[in-house]
Parts: structure tokens; sequence; C-alpha cells
């Protein structure tokens, strides 16, 4: 039979090991909401340029070189698609519960009903095993999400340096026209 010792090393182990998921679980969580930020940001500097783009098209004149409409509707275009792209960045994802109240909770529940040792010995060594899939649950849904914001906002910023280089196209055409 497994001495207690070698059951109390192992179980401190894994409840250091759901400790670590934990600490884990909060920098993705930062990371989700530094994303969510930039995403933000990016929407409103893309809705700035949408603006300032229908005030240049409120100005065009008869005048206007087809070259300048093609560079503002390229503009607009992106701003638009920059927008969409950081909106689905931000939108609300499922994730994975944390496994803290709850679970423990009915853990316990369980717990209380066993008189046994060696069977309490067992239950809370399996606990701890749960807790540690749990959290790798938590973990890889927190990871899921985080590559799709990073990915969505990526696009969006790609489209919004596009947009940028289109208008700053559009204001030379109109400097040297």
């Amino acid at each position: 039979m497994v001495s207690q010792t070698v059951v109390e090393i192992r179980n401190s182990l894994r409840e250091k090991v759901v400790g670590s998921f934990f600490d884990e679980y909060k920098e993705l969580a930062a990371t989700g909401r530094d994303l969510d930020g930039k995403a933000q940001g990016t929407v409103t500097i893309a809705g700035i340029f949408i603006a300032a783009s229908f005030a240049y098209l409120r100005d065009l004149g008869a005048t206007t070189l087809n070259v300048e409409k093609v560079f503002l509707t390229i503009t607009i275009v992106c701003l638009i698609v920059t927008v969409v792209l950081s909106i689905l960045a931000l939108r609300v994802r499922k994730v994975t519960f944390l496994p803290l109240g709850e679970f423990t909770a009915t853990f316990l529940r369980d717990l209380y009903i066993v008189d046994d040792e060696a069977e309490i010995i067992e239950r809370n060594s399996r606990f701890l095993d749960d807790q540690v899939l749990a959290w790798i649950k938590v973990k890889t849904d927190g990871l899921t999400s985080n590559k799709a914001k990073g990915d969505y906002l990526w696009s969006a910023q790609v489209f919004l340096v596009l947009a940028v280089l289109a208008a700053s196209i559009l204001v030379v055409i109109r400097i040297y026209k």
C-alpha cells in the first residue's frame, strides 16, 4: 500500500498544477481584454476615417478625376471591412466555466457521505485530477477564443492600413491635381 506521505506529495503537486492553471487563465483573460481594447480602438479609428471620407465625398466636384473616386471607394470599402472584422473580434464567445465554486461544492457534498478514510483519500486524488482536466478545457477554450480575436483583429488592422494608404494616395492626387 502507498504511504500517506506519497499521497500527500502527489496531492500537493496536483494542487500546484491547478494553481498554475488558474494563473495561466488570468493571463489568458488579460490577453483577451487587451485584444478587445485594441479592437475597440481600431473601430474608433476606422469610424473617424469613415466620417472624414464622407466629408471628402461631399466636397467632390464635377471636375473630380475618376482615379480619385476609385481611391475614395477603396478607402471606404477597406474601412467598412475594418469595422466588421473588429466587431467580429469583439463578439462574445462561448467558453467553459471555471472549475471553482460549484465544482468544489459538488465535490464536498459527495465527500461528506463517505466515511472510509482510504476512499476519501482516493476521491480527493480523483477530484484534483478532475480539476486538472477541467482547467485544460478552460485553457483550450481561452486559447481558441484569443486566437480567433487576434486573427480578426490582425485582418482588421491590415484593412485599416490599406485604407490609410488609399486615403494618403487620394490626398496626394488632390494636392497635385
